[in-house]
């Protein structure tokens, strides 16, 4: 999973990102039904599982979905039920549960890479783009363009989901304090196939929008976080099938309504060098005497981990050590005059 960087933009509150365009490519979905206390899960199926990671990043979405144990949630027992998994570990692609077992898992490896390339070669039916926003009430605000490709019919519906990487857990056969990869959270909607997008005969070219908030739970790593739609079609039988998904694990965050850019008449601020290991050096150029100049260091949910400055600043450069109090991670400097703001951004690895 590629780690997230967030941008603050200067953009009012009441006014969303568009979401992006609708790549015209085909992805796949290999789905990984789980528990924690499943010991071939720690085993055999963890290895696979490790492996269709490595082999298929760029053209699948991998997800672990626990349909028992610690990491259970109602999204993934509902995706598991979806798809008639009855036993763990079960490997799913697209809605096929593929016969793996600890004999064949190797082989099994390959024919998945070969299946996953041969879906990329093809022309896809639909897909969607999506833009992420953080609000500044610590939710996810997720637009969604899906676009057809190729003439349809059916109902089909828009999903977007939480997949966190990294989450440390039980796992048995191989430890309580286990680093699970591409667990899949939860759903932005109720149901956990998502939302209307269409019903009934759409023509190539065809574009609908669709909009998700989500609150940012207090367990997520956002570091570790993407957000990854699926698009899905009803079935005959009543199922879900699926279509296409995309992902992202770049997010926007908005600021509050009325705040402008602070003029580098007033004040410049540079951070150097923006990617540290310990600490780095906030670079000051205050133009003149400030009053009221307040700058503060948040982290990616906007919440202040430290104050550099508060109230009156004198004319002149300042060289400021900064981030020796804090973990690892993505910060923003910000600094406020009046209704005026500037951000700066710098991680800590």
């Amino acid at each position: 999973m590629i780690k997230n960087y967030l941008t603050i933009v200067a953009i009012l509150f009441s006014v969303s990102l568009f979401a992006q365009d609708a790549p015209e490519i085909q992805k796949s979905m290999i789905t990984k039904s789980t528990a924690t206390w499943c010991p071939n899960c720690g085993t055999w199926g963890w290895s696979l599982f490790l492996g269709l990671l490595e082999d298929n990043d760029e053209n699948a979405l991998v997800v672990a979905t626990h349909f028992s144990g610690d990491l259970q949630n109602p999204t993934a027992s509902a995706l598991v039920s979806n798809f008639n998994s009855s036993s763990q570990p079960r490997f799913i692609l697209g809605n096929e549960i593929i016969g793996v077992s600890n004999s064949n898992w190797s082989t099994k490896r390959t024919e998945f890479a070969a299946a996953v390339e041969a879906a990329a070669a093809t022309a896809p039916v639909v897909n969607a783009g999506l833009t992420v926003e953080i609000t500044p009430d610590n939710e996810f605000f997720i637009t969604t363009n899906t676009t057809f490709f190729q003439d349809a019919d059916g109902e089909y519906n828009i999903a977007a989901y939480i997949v966190e990487n990294d989450v440390i857990a039980n796992q048995a056969s191989q430890g309580p304090m286990t680093e699970h990869k591409n667990i899949l959270r939860t759903s932005a909607s109720a149901d956990a196939f998502g939302e209307l997008v269409t019903n009934g005969t759409v023509t190539a070219g065809t574009s609908f929008n669709n909009t998700f908030t989500l609150p940012i739970e207090s367990e997520w790593v956002l570091d570790n976080v993407e957000v990854a739609v699926v698009i899905w079609k009803k079935g005959a039988n009543g199922d879900w099938v699926f279509e296409n998904t995309n992902e992202t694990s770049e997010f926007e965050m908005q600021v509050i309504d009325g705040i402008e850019d602070i003029a580098a008449t007033e004040l410049t601020m540079n951070i150097q060098p923006t990617v540290a290991t310990n600490q780095t050096n906030l670079i000051l150029d205050i133009q003149k005497d400030q009053q009221d100049l307040e700058i503060t260091i948040v982290n990616q949910l906007g919440q202040v981990q430290s104050t550099v400055l508060a109230g009156k600043a004198s004319a002149g450069r300042q060289s400021i050590e900064i981030g020796n109090d804090l973990s690892k991670g993505v910060y923003f400097v910000t600094a406020r005059i009046g209704n005026q703001v500037l951000t700066k951004r710098f991680i800590l690895q």
